[in-house]
């Protein structure tokens, strides 16, 4: 490596510690990283994978990331700052294979560098608990070795990279929509039928996830998917929110929205047709119209991580055919969208939080002055919040069953011996199921259903007491999944059952 290369990279990774340091001082944790961080003390201290000890459901929606959470707990078991490191670490990596990527172009890195660092959406969700940082560094790491394959290349190639897809689909299930397009390219490229044996040997990680969630929980998907995908609400209410929730961003984080749309168009528009970032096109689309169809989320920008990383290695791929005025151009757009906003990312945002009337919330804000690095409690150990306060006092009453729904922190301080019915269906296996009527706007993941009558006192006796008859016949083949001997034919016949919707007549 000459002088000039040495510099370029020392430059690079100059551009990679400023982003570090915004996502450091901006990093937060949410309420809801605590759902799963209960199971994952629930799990560590011998109780298995359960949110309530008494019953096995899952309450997480990002298994890979629990296990990872998992491992470095069993060590720590401190929740707070493990969660933080866990999620700086994997930006710090994200973003060193973004630059190694980028053939140590220093225009090419202050290009990303600057998206990033500017991204409301990506800083924000480079921490907050949440699964983010996991699936950003599986989806780099998936799309380097996508455009370093070529259609000569060993055809065990294509084992590795459907290997890192079943690894993001066990992060996160909807991650489907972005690994499936290049894996189907690389399979018509191929033109050889053997290509799929390799495809699914590499699913298997995902594949033995879902034996085992079809046995130990009884359903292939997350619970809280049923919560908040199963709640019986009309598609047009919810496109009408999931139209709501791009709005939001387009107000809120323009940037992320510009970059995104330059990640759709840029490889439809090139002069240079690239059929592999054409693909990448595609699995943005998909998952935005993915975004929209389930009413996007209560959380302002989560959702446009995901297709903003994928955006950004579109550019770096597609910007060696532009020059150097035309990338400085471009950075100087995208300084203006990031900077100047009344809250961009060099700033800490810390005021007086009101709940937006339109149910997409900036959860950051809420939560940042006692749950982050940074904060006015500078003589507490984080988190600091109310929500723990009570969780603590709930925890030293003697109460064995109460409804919460705000459960992370509550959940997570309440300990094991504490049965929370989860009033938005999260963690509660019945609850989730159940539909709800409204033909007025609702807020996307946190659907309100109150539990049937006799539902407490049956938690209390451990007797089926719901006085309604279709619920009561309903719960109890939710008591054989959730709390019966996990082998037993009985229940077994029940898991297929359930998931075949012979129950389903009776919500």
């Amino acid at each position: 490596m000459d002088i000039k290369e040495t510099r370029n990279s020392y430059l690079n990774y100059i551009f990679v510690i400023f982003v570090i340091f915004i996502i450091c001082r901006r990093a937060w944790m949410c309420d809801d990283a605590f759902i799963t961080l209960r199971t994952v003390d629930n799990f560590v201290n011998g109780y298995g994978l359960t949110w309530n000890i008494s019953e096995r459901v899952q309450a997480y929606t990002h298994p890979l990331w629990m296990l990872t959470i998992s491992f470095f707990y069993f060590f720590t078991r401190e929740p707070f700052y493990t969660v933080i490191f866990i999620s700086i670490l994997f930006s710090c990596i994200s973003l060193i294979l973004m630059v190694k990527n980028s053939g140590h172009d220093t225009f090419h890195t202050i290009l990303f560098c600057s998206i990033l660092a500017f991204s409301r959406a990506f800083i924000d969700y480079s921490t907050s608990g949440l699964e983010n940082p996991l699936s950003h560094f599986i989806i780099i790491m998936f799309f380097i070795l996508y455009f370093k394959s070529t259609s000569s290349d060993d055809i065990k190639n294509i084992f590795f990279l459907s290997l890192i897809a079943s690894f993001g689909l066990m992060n996160r299930m909807d991650l489907f929509l972005v690994f499936f397009p290049p894996l189907l390219f690389t399979l018509f490229e191929r033109k050889k039928i053997n290509v799929i044996k390799y495809i699914l040997l590499g699913q298997l990680p995902f594949i033995f996830w879902e034996i085992f969630s079809l046995l130990y929980y009884g359903f292939l998907i997350p619970n809280t998917a049923y919560a908040k995908l199963a709640h019986g609400v009309s598609r047009f209410i919810i496109i009408k929110q999931g139209i709501t929730y791009f709005y939001n961003s387009i107000i809120n984080d323009p940037l992320t929205i510009f970059v995104i749309i330059l990640g759709i168009l840029l490889p439809l528009i090139s002069c240079k047709k690239d059929k592999k970032l054409i693909v990448l096109s595609t699995s943005i689309l998909l998952y935005l119209f993915y975004t929209l169809w389930i009413g996007g989320d209560f959380m302002s920008g989560r959702f446009f991580t995901v297709p903003l990383v994928i955006s950004c290695i579109v550019l770096l791929h597609i910007s060696p055919i532009f020059s150097h005025e035309q990338i400085l151009s471009l950075i100087c757009v995208i300084l203006v969208l990031g900077l100047f906003l009344p809250f961009n990312t060099l700033s800490l945002d810390v005021k007086e939080y009101s709940f937006n009337i339109n149910g997409v919330d900036d959860e950051r804000i809420y939560f940042f002055p006692g749950m982050s690095l940074i904060t006015r409690y500078r003589n507490h150990m984080q988190p600091e919040f109310e929500w723990k306060d009570q969780g603590i006092e709930y925890r030293n009453s003697g109460i064995k069953v109460t409804h919460a729904r705000a459960i992370g922190l509550f959940g997570f301080y309440c300990g094991p011996n504490v049965h929370i019915i989860d009033g938005h269906g999260l963690a509660d296996p019945l609850l989730s199921h159940l539909k709800v009527n409204t033909t007025s706007q609702f807020t996307s993941g946190h659907i309100s259903k109150d539990p049937p009558k006799g539902y407490i006192e049956s938690l209390n006796s451990g007797i089926n007491l719901i006085s309604d008859p279709k619920i009561h016949k309903y719960y109890d083949k939710v008591l054989i999944i959730t709390r019966g001997e996990i082998f037993s034919w009985d229940r077994i016949k029940t898991i297929f059952r359930m998931n075949l919707g012979k129950y389903d007549y009776l919500l």
